[in-house]
């Protein structure tokens, strides 16, 4: 899944930042595939585990870019 929107919005992994609430499909995903990852804990059915990055915010997503 992550490979086809890569390929359909025309980017490369490495420039790619994805947002999701879920630890393994939302982070561990994309990070697989080179992508960089945070957990929108707002969402979040768990918390992430330590070392996963987090933001408990849309409005903290700037500072990452």
């Amino acid at each position: 899944m992550y490979q086809a929107a890569l390929a359909a919005i025309g980017t490369d992994p490495a420039r790619t930042l994805f947002v999701g609430d879920r630890v393994r499909e939302d982070y561990e995903g994309p990070r697989s595939l080179g992508m960089r990852a945070v957990v929108l804990t707002a969402h979040a059915d768990e918390p992430p585990s330590d070392g996963v990055p987090s933001i408990a915010s849309l409005t903290e997503l700037e500072s990452l870019l």
